[in-house]
């Protein structure tokens, strides 16, 4: 069960891979689209009602295709402090007045993750529960021409391949609790460490946020080849199947020689397989994304 309170104080923290890695997986996608799904894409886009601002400092119109896809990469991590939109997972929320092109104006916090429960050391985690990133993807996805559903699916596509967006660990440790019920770390959000980023989910989240430009930010996009097996393309549930076995295997050996009340801090060598496991999980989300685009918007 998602426990609003603490999800409340977390929620700052839910946009996977920050700015910098959603705009890797959305470069990675528009450079392989076909030019049907580009031009369809591009066409939404500029239905959205953030558009002008988007494009606002682009004189050329070439650039603005794909800046646009980018800035759309991040909306939905933007809007959480947009004052045109509510936060819905608060009790006393009041509606925002509507958007153009926009369906709802609600922040829909819930929709950029999915816990499934690590269980350890005889800690019980608990069952899934809705709206969840694959309910959010599986609402978008009946119309990708819509710029609102756009924004969320390439933002989506990300989250889902950051490993702890897809998981909660339960250990005893790391935790928060409401009325006596452990509540888990909250996808590495109360796994704390020794490091600027605080906790096990913002080390992760800003693995590519010493890029300084967008030019460095492309050129680490270049580098990221197509991976071998790009078969699994709109399988949500094989998406999260990797990024939970990338949780057990590369996130949360962190710290598991520690009780839980010694924050761990991340080696050298972890922080190296953090960057291997990002660049490979940021390539299929963009070769992914692309393929579904190609086939949604011939």
């Amino acid at each position: 069960m998602k426990l609003i309170a603490i999800a409340l104080l977390l929620c700052s923290s839910l946009g996977a891979w920050h700015r910098n890695g959603h705009m890797l997986v959305a470069w990675i996608a528009y450079q392989h689209l076909s030019p049907a799904a580009r031009s369809r894409v591009d066409a939404a886009l500029q239905t959205h009602p953030d558009y002008q601002k988007w494009i606002a400092d682009l004189p050329s119109e070439g650039e603005r295709g794909v800046e646009a896809f980018l800035q759309a990469s991040v909306w939905p991590d933007t809007i959480k402090n947009d004052p045109r939109f509510y936060n819905d997972m608060r009790a006393d929320a009041k509606e925002t007045p509507p958007l153009p092109g926009i369906p709802d104006t609600a922040m829909h916090q819930n929709w950029h993750y999915i816990d499934y429960s690590i269980e350890t050391h005889g800690s019980k985690g608990f069952p899934i529960e809705e709206p969840n990133a694959v309910s959010a993807i599986s609402a978008v996805i009946v119309d990708l021409s819509n710029p609102y559903n756009l924004s969320w699916m390439i933002h989506l596509t990300g989250d889902l391949h950051q490993p702890l967006h897809a998981v909660s660990r339960f250990s005893g440790h790391h935790h928060g609790q409401n009325a006596g019920v452990d509540t888990g770390d909250q996808g590495g959000n109360l796994f704390l460490i020794d490091d600027p980023a605080h906790n096990l989910h913002s080390l992760w989240d800003g693995v590519f946020d010493n890029v300084g430009s967008r030019a460095d930010l492309i050129a680490i996009g270049k580098t990221l080849a197509q991976p071998a097996d790009l078969a699994v393309r709109l399988d949500t549930q094989a998406w999260i199947s990797e990024s939970v076995q990338l949780a057990k295997s590369a996130v949360y050996p962190l710290g598991e020689d520690v009780d839980g009340e010694v924050p761990p801090k991340p080696s050298a060598k972890y922080r190296q397989k953090m960057m291997d496991v990002s660049k490979l999980q940021i390539a299929l989300a963009g070769y992914r994304l692309a393929a579904i685009l190609n086939d949604r918007l011939q």
